[in-house]
Order: structure tokens, then sequence, then C-alpha cells
């Protein structure tokens, strides 16, 4: 209750202040000079409420705590700081794993993981077909399938290389064109001059496994017939004289071994050696200097026959020629052969100045041949051909065949047998290097093909340039794998093959220019266990030591 006279005091929220100095009289925490307090109030009546009271963020209490989620939680215009892990990133460290990362992000990539035996993490790496070991194991390419030649993957291609690429136990098959690799290489002696102008491939004398040959080669004004490896080198050597051994062969004439055979016109007779170049002895040819020599088979035997162009009969001596076969019917007495059939020919024709075997043409079990005689056509003496069966040294007139070119007595030159066009059987070439066309002595090389129950003319081959002498030599390198048989051509200064199935002629790779290639050349009648051929091949040079002989791996 008041009394008279005395001022009524207002403080309803009893903080003792009235208004206006308290600006809310509801409120004992509210007054002017009150302190300001964080409640969302204006405690000391300045019209501000939380003035110099609120934190960082503009709220009540202490700051937030920083948090890992992209935010700035204590307002301090940075956002995650002082609770990021090594990466950078919110949440405990990443474990490292085997994935050649540093996911830790301690600078150190898969630490503290099982090692494998490459050293690495993880478990060992799978064995690949790549030459490696993968799997750190020593051992490459194991446990996958292999292929014929004991690897992974697929099988090699077969190249021409002379080596079984694709381990089928043959060498260079099945390609698109002829194949000739250099296998070995023989020196000639260092007195030896014009080394292979002949080569005679004789079988293995030296029994290593490979073929080997005769070659005739000068020695000053001498003659010495060569025995050469197979695989390079001399195995023995004979001397004779000017004419000797222009004619060589071999069979297998006697029990234990070869039997090699060298003409010796000069003496008229034959020379006999065992395949160790020992001196069996002689045979007399009374009928006239032996100039060609061959061996037929005659069901697994061999025949010797001979031709003797300059034979002439009692009346008149007129150059008729003669072709004789001698048998051997005692191995051990090799110097008396039996006469199996001697054939002379007619007046002036002088047969056999060369022979070829053929094989067995009339299929009697017995080699057949062919052999040289001369013609006269127009006037023109000239050389042609005579088909003669080897098991009765008979002939026919249908067997003869000439050509209408002037060869200058060089046909039948050289002669060979085999597939030489798509769609027949059996062919024959014989080369002519005397023959001129366009040039002088472009030489030639004419075929017959059989076809049916006859032989064909095919169109002749030309040297291209004067000179060429085509055909001084040919031989024949079968084909199992292509339409027909490859034709390899010597002549003046080169050898060239003709693959027959496409037409497309090349020039054999000589490996030393500088030496004269063409008469000499020859190709084994037989192949190889790996289906491979042998191509020899003679660098000649007038110069003694410098010739050389050369042995082609060819298919």
């Amino acid at each position: 209750e008041m009394t008279a006279g005395e001022a009524m005091i207002i403080d309803a929220d009893g903080d003792g202040v009235s208004p206006p100095q308290d600006c809310d009289d509801r409120n004992p925490n509210v007054s002017r000079g009150f302190p300001e307090l964080c409640d969302g109030l204006d405690n000391d009546c300045d019209s501000s409420a939380d003035e110099g009271v609120l934190n960082d963020c503009g709220v009540c209490g202490p700051l937030p705590l920083e948090l890992c989620d992209g935010q700035d939680n204590d307002c301090d215009s940075s956002i995650d700081e002082g609770v990021l892990n090594a990466c950078g990133a919110c949440g405990p460290d990443p474990l490292e794993l085997c994935d050649g990362q540093d996911n830790d992000c301690d600078d150190r990539i898969d630490e503290d993981l099982p090692r494998n035996a490459c050293g690495r993490c993880g478990p060992p790496p799978e064995e690949l077909c790549d030459q490696q070991d993968n799997d750190c194991d020593e051992l490459i390419d194991e446990g996958l399938p292999s292929n014929a030649c004991g690897t992974c993957g697929p099988l090699p291609i077969e190249v021409c290389d002379a080596q079984d690429n694709d381990c089928d136990g043959q060498v260079d098959e099945e390609l698109d064109a002829p194949c000739f690799q250099l296998i070995a290489t023989t020196n000639a002696p260092t007195n030896l001059r014009e080394l292979g102008g002949r080569i005679h491939i004789a079988g293995d004398l030296n029994g290593d496994g490979k073929p080997d040959a005769i070659v005739r080669g000068r020695r000053f004004s001498r003659i010495r017939l060569l025995a050469l490896s197979g695989a390079g080198g001399v195995l023995w050597g004979v001397n004779g004289d000017a004419d000797f051994a222009e004619a060589v062969t071999s069979g297998d004439y006697l029990d234990d071994g070869t039997l090699i055979i060298a003409s010796d016109p000069q003496n008229e007779r034959i020379l006999l050696y065992t395949q160790q170049g020992n001196t069996l002895g002689t045979v007399a040819t009374d009928e006239g200097a032996v100039r060609s020599l061959t061996t037929l088979q005659r069901n697994g035997s061999p025949i010797l026959v001979m031709g003797i162009p300059g034979y002439q009969a009692p009346r008149p001596r007129r150059d008729n020629g003669m072709i004789k076969a001698l048998v051997f019917d005692d191995p051990n007495q090799p110097t008396n052969p039996d006469t199996f059939y001697s054939i002379a020919g007619e007046n002036f024709q002088e047969w056999g100045d060369r022979i070829f075997n053929i094989g067995d043409l009339d299929f009697d079990g017995t080699d057949d041949f062919v052999f040289t005689r001369l013609f006269y056509f127009n006037q023109n003496g000239d050389v042609g051909t005579q088909f003669m069966s080897g098991e009765f040294g008979s002939t026919s007139s249908e067997s003869l065949f000439i050509v209408q070119d002037n060869t200058q007595y060089s046909f039948a030159t050289s002669l060979t047998h085999g597939r030489f066009t798509v769609g027949s059987p059996l062919g024959f070439a014989f080369g002519a290097p005397s023959v001129s066309n366009r040039f002088n002595n472009n030489g030639a090389v004419y075929t017959l093909n059989q076809f049916g129950d006859s032989f064909n003319t095919g169109t002749p081959s030309y040297g291209s340039v004067q000179d060429a002498e085509r055909g001084l030599a040919l031989a024949t390198l079968p084909s199992t794998s292509r339409l027909a048989d490859t034709l390899l051509i010597g002549g003046n200064g080169e050898i060239r093959y003709r693959d027959l199935s496409t037409g497309i002629e090349e020039a054999l790779e000589i490996p030393d220019p500088q030496l004269y290639v063409g008469p000499g050349l020859a190709v084994t009648s037989e192949p190889e266990a790996d289906g491979t051929y042998r191509l020899w091949v003679s660098g000649i040079s007038d110069q003694a030591g410098i010739g050389k002989i050369w042995i082609y791996s060819a298919r």
C-alpha cells in the first residue's frame, strides 16, 4: 500500500530495475546494463540480441566440431580440416590392395602383402605362350598344350630356309615357288682348274648318309677325277690322260659297294674303281673309244651301257657307231663282264656320242635310254635322238626325234625328263646350246610332252642374248606339291630355273658370280627322307685352286 506523496515503483520481473531501464520487465535477465547473454534476448536493452557473445558460426555455444562431411562445420572457411586421412579423404586410411597402387597413400606400393614367386603380391601370374617365365618357376611355357614342334601356340609356317619349320619331318614343303638353299661348298684343290665341268652324283660313297659326287678337273695336262663329299670336301682322286673321264657312271655292281666306271677313250677302255677310289682294273673296248656311259636298273641289278660313236662296221668302215650293254654277273670278277647286247648303227650315224637314262618308259622292269645319232636333212648333217629299250636293245623309227633348227650338232648336248607341262605325266627336255636364233649361239631347249599314247612337240625356248648357249646342261627338280616339275637350265655363265606350273623363270643365285657356271649341273634322282633333293653346281675357273662346287638343298 502506498502512502501519500510516495512514488510508485514498477518492477514486475523483480530484477530491481524498472522500465524504461528495464526494456522487458517480464524477464529478470533483461535490463539496461545487464551483461549480454547468448539466449536470443536483448539482455542489455541496446536493441541488439546476443551481440558479442555468438561464436564464429553466429550461434550460441561452443564452436561445432569439424566433421568429415564436405562442410565447413566450424565456420573457419576451411572444409574438413584436421579430419582427412593420409589420402586426403574422409574416413580411415584405405587398406593397401594388391593392385600396383599406393592405396593407403604412404608413398609405398603393395607393401606388407604376401609375395608370390615373382616377388609380387597376389597369386602367381598364369603361364602364357610367349617364351617367357611368366609364373617365375624357372620354366618357360610349361603346362601349355604343345604342337608338333614341342612348343605351345600354332605351328610355325614353313619357309624356304632348308629347315623343318613346322616339325613334320619334311623341309621346305608346300611352298608356292621352288626353293634353293646353299648347304655346303667344296673349294677346288690348289693344283686343279676347270673343276666340275661334268658332275655325276654317285650315291653315298663314304657312308655318312649324304649323296656324294664324282667331278672332273684338270691338273696341268692331265685329268683328275675327284670324289666329293655331300657335306663338302674331297674324298679321293685319281688321274688319267687328257680325255680321261669324258663319261662317268656308277652303280651297285659289286657285292661290297658301288662300282665307279670312267671312260678312257684314248686307250679304248673303261676304268673301274671302288667307292673308296681303289683301282679294280680295266675293261678293253675293242669296238672303239667309249664316249658315253650310263647305268640301267634291271629288276634291281645294274646294266652298263656304253656309247661308241666311232665304231666302224667291217664293210664298209663308215663310223656306224655302236650301243653296247654289259652285265657283271660275277661281282668278284668286275673286269670280265658279259655282253648283254651290242647294236651297231647305220653308215655315218655315229650312234652313242651321248646316252641318257630315262627310266623304265615301257614298264618292262628295265630302265630305258635315249642316245644321239647323226642324220642328214636337206643335205645338212645334224644330230637327232633315238629311244632304245634297255631290256632288248631295240629301237623303232617312231622313237627318233629331230628338230628343224640348225643346231650345229649340239642337239641333245643335255637331256632330262619330268613333268614339263600341266596335264602331261611325262616330258623330255633337250638342250641345244649352239642353236642360232636372231643372235649367235642363243641356244635352245626343246621339249616333247606325253598326252595319251603320243608325244607332242612343245614350243622351244631360246636364249635371249647373244652367246647365251641355253641348254649347256639340264636337270629336273621333281615336285609333288606343284602341277609340274622345275626345269633347271644351264647356259653361258648362268643357271636358270623354270617353275613349269607357273611358267615363271628365275636365275639361280650364285654365291660367287666371278666364277663361270652353266655346264656343271646335277640333281639327285631320289629325295632325302625330308623330301628335299640335292642340287650340285660347279663354279668353274681356268685358274688353279679358284673353282668351287656348291651344294644346294632344293625342293
